[in-house]
């Protein structure tokens, strides 16, 4: 039974980490788009957004500029947190880390209950996927103990 649990576990952490990893690196081979999808969110946030994508950005010409920043730094956090799960170097701190950052993306990339018709569909199934993602974060993170690990251990 032991070493079930152990296998288990250490898949399931391998996973999380490899699809945040895969998620950072399509971030960096798709920039633009990814770049866009960012700017495609916040105008589904904005009260701007019955009028036309184009005057929305126009009266965000801040949120375009920052935009590939956001995108870098959203990849950087994927990365660099699913190595730390990948070599088990403090785990719990990554586990709550992405946790945080996969519900503040979840909700901003996926607000379901601003779309109509069948875009309101997908956005619905991928909120409930990443609110699936969540719950395994959140497992992982309970169930890590407090040490820190390292290379050493």
């Amino acid at each position: 039974m032991a070493f079930t649990t152990t296998f288990s576990a250490t898949l399931g952490r391998l996973l999380i980490a490899l699809f945040f990893l895969l998620s950072s690196i399509k971030k960096l081979i798709v920039f633009r788009e990814s770049q866009q999808m960012f700017l495609d969110a916040i105008v589904h946030w904005t009260p701007f957004q019955h009028h036309s994508l184009s005057s929305s950005y126009q009266s965000w010409e801040w949120i375009s500029s920052i935009a590939p920043w956001v995108v870098v730094l959203a990849l950087l956090i994927e990365a660099l947190f699913a190595f730390f799960l990948f070599f088990r170097v403090r785990e719990r701190m990554a586990y709550g880390l992405l946790a945080v950052f996969f519900l503040i993306q979840t909700v901003l990339m996926h607000p379901f209950w601003m779309q109509t018709g069948d875009s309101k569909e997908a956005a619905c199934v991928s909120f409930a996927k990443g609110f699936a993602i969540l719950g395994g974060l959140l497992l992982g993170f309970a169930s890590t103990r407090d040490a820190a690990t390292s290379f050493s251990e």
